[in-house]
């Protein structure tokens, strides 16, 4: 596991906040799992091998950002998920199968301490091995098959927490 300052820039955290998250492709109902009860927002961005046409120029850096960590990984997946108080995740996986990473990219200007919204990693036996606080620009990478959750917000932020989810393949 790996927690990364700063990874997103603070001229990409302002675009997110000026233009991507106010002005974005929200859709409803991204699911953690079957089971989930409260889904969240997200925007999906890459999926099934290609980046939909009008993904921001900025999602694109932070992936390949990611990417060029990892020399011949493949991305699988990128997403911006929003959710507000009462919108926790499920723990779940993002991936089954073994050589394949997941990034959680914090991605909004501003996060206070109090406003919760924690990403909680489990170990396999569903013990906690970390909790990571949002922090703007922050990312923390782990292995796709590590149980984890997003919390939601506290009631007292009234902030949608955003976090941008990237999903690679490791070079075999």
């Amino acid at each position: 596991m790996k927690i990364i300052n700063n990874f997103v820039t603070s001229e990409e955290l302002d675009v997110f906040d000026k233009q991507i998250i106010p002005a974005g492709r929200w859709r409803w109902g991204q699911r953690s799992n079957n089971n989930t009860l409260y889904p969240m927002w997200y925007q999906p961005y890459y999926g099934k091998g290609n980046w939909d046409e009008w993904v921001p120029q900025e999602v694109k850096q932070i992936a390949y950002r990611l990417l060029n960590m990892y020399p011949d990984s493949r991305l699988n997946r990128a997403m911006l998920a929003g959710n507000t108080f009462g919108q926790d995740g499920d723990i779940h996986r993002d991936w089954q199968q073994p050589g394949h990473l997941t990034m959680v990219a914090y991605i909004n200007k501003e996060w206070n301490i109090h406003w919760a919204g924690e990403t909680i990693i489990y170990s396999p036996e569903l013990e906690i091995l970390n909790t990571v606080r949002p922090e703007p620009g922050k990312a923390v990478i782990f292995d796709s098959n590590f149980p984890h959750i997003g919390k939601d917000p506290a009631r007292r932020s009234g902030a949608l927490r955003c976090i941008l989810a990237l999903q690679i393949e490791l070079a075999k």
